[in-house]
């Protein structure tokens, strides 16, 4: 497990910048920037997640090897959606444990150092 990425989740979760679960991702009317699935999630659900991010310039990533519970020390969650434009591009630019399945909205890499 990386541990940036659980570092920018747990920045995510204390700041209320996630959304959890499927239904409630499906039902959001603001911008999601980036929505994380679990590495064992079942295949019949992304058809709804690819729906959700089609018309959005959502990112939709695959952790690896490790689940999202394992992750976030939670429970019975599979899927979770980033809500913020920063954390999001924290997360993809600082870790490497997830599959990127759909690109979303680029972002320019910062050269500070």
């Amino acid at each position: 497990m990386n541990n940036k990425l659980k570092t920018y989740l747990g920045f995510a979760i204390k700041s209320n910048s996630v959304v959890w679960g499927l239904d409630n991702i499906i039902a959001y009317k603001k911008p999601i920037y980036v929505i994380i699935i679990d590495s064992n999630y079942s295949e019949k659900n992304y058809i709804d997640i690819f729906k959700k991010t089609e018309n959005a310039n959502a990112w939709l990533i695959k952790l690896k090897e490790s689940k999202i519970a394992d992750v976030i020390n939670r429970d019975n969650v599979k899927v979770v959606a980033v809500t913020d434009k920063h954390l999001t591009q924290g997360i993809l630019q600082g870790t490497n444990s997830f599959e990127i399945l759909k690109r979303g909205i680029a972002f320019e890499r910062s050269n500070k150092q």
